[in-house]
């Protein structure tokens, strides 16, 4: 599935994507997503694939925060935690109704706990664990709620990427908060590692969609206990 935004530009720079691989950046603003006037010069259009190669960047960034935390680089880790505030606010702007709250609640989390660290305050490990794991989440269910969409609308290859990425993030997010998945999952997971939009897209999405969901929902639950 392909949705198609329109982006104003600024002379000969445009100001539509900055390097999510080495910089944070802002989620388009209504403003940048506005309708493209007749006739008018200055504009040019975009695709949603253009996030399908950066999808799995944020699971490095919740490495990297929590390895900048334990050596005490608070700034470096603050910087981290920004890029994965913007990426949750690009995934709400793109996101099915069902997930989107999630997203905005985890970007939320994420930016006041950057802004904690910029101004010096201190910021307990298990605070930052729960924030990274309930994004991963947030990112998972997106991904999942995508995947499932995509294949109903028989876009079996952007059905298979986004299922990819849910894998990579309820992974996370589990080994993060000691979840025992089953070893469906683990099967689902392998399979998916290493695919590629030139591989065959396998013949059983349907099935490894209802597995990935059942993770989804179990971890859910042991992420709710975790945070009580």
């Amino acid at each position: 599935m392909k949705t198609t935004h329109l982006y104003r530009t600024l002379g000969t720079s445009l100001v539509v994507i900055g390097s999510l691989l080495s910089s944070a950046f802002a989620a388009p603003t209504a403003k940048d997503r506005a309708p493209k006037p007749a006739d008018a010069p200055g504009w040019i259009v975009i695709e949603d694939d253009f996030y399908y190669p950066m999808a799995l960047e944020p699971v490095d960034w919740f490495d990297s925060i929590q390895t900048h935390l334990r050596k005490s680089n608070e700034k470096a880790a603050a910087s981290e935690l920004r890029k994965a505030e913007s990426w949750l606010n690009i995934a709400a702007s793109h996101a099915l109704p069902i997930s989107q709250q999630s997203l905005k609640d985890a970007s939320t989390n994420l930016g006041e706990l950057a802004g904690d660290l910029e101004t010096g305050k201190t910021v307990e490990a298990a605070q930052m664990k729960s924030a990274l794991e309930q994004s991963s989440k947030a990112l998972a269910d997106w991904h999942y709620f995508n995947a499932e969409k995509n294949l109903a609308d028989h876009e079996e290859v952007d059905a298979t990427r986004d299922l990819q990425a849910a894998s990579r993030y309820l992974k996370w997010a589990a080994d993060s908060s000691s979840h025992e998945y089953g070893d469906d999952f683990v099967t689902v997971y392998d399979d998916l590692f290493g695919w590629t939009v030139t591989d065959v897209v396998p013949n059983n999405l349907t099935a490894n969609l209802k597995t990935v969901k059942g993770e989804l929902d179990k971890l859910s639950q042991t992420l709710s206990k975790t945070d009580n």
